[in-house]
């Protein structure tokens, strides 16, 4: 959901129907991708939760003076509007 420095992975699990407790992963520092964090984001799928990984980074390598948690608030606010937690 949404775009660069504002984009939110949102992650549902299977064989549940929404409304899905949910869970903000927040990533450290140039760890953009949620593949880095795999088996912890599986792990809260398999318990029932949605997972919701704002991008607060416009870029991998851009620096930490630039880091801005409205970033993440947009994106999170782009992806509940698709997804219905409880």
């Amino acid at each position: 959901m949404g775009r660069g420095g504002e984009a939110c992975w949102v992650f549902t699990p299977e064989g549940s129907q929404p409304p899905y407790p949910a869970v903000v992963f927040l990533h450290g520092w140039a760890m953009t991708e949620p593949t880095g964090y795999g088996a912890w984001i599986d792990h809260l799928l398999s318990e029932g939760y949605a997972v919701l990984f704002p991008i607060y980074q416009a870029w991998r390598f851009e620096p930490p003076t630039a880091a801005n948690y409205r970033r993440a608030v947009a994106g999170l606010k782009e992806a509940l509007k698709s997804v219905e937690i409880d």
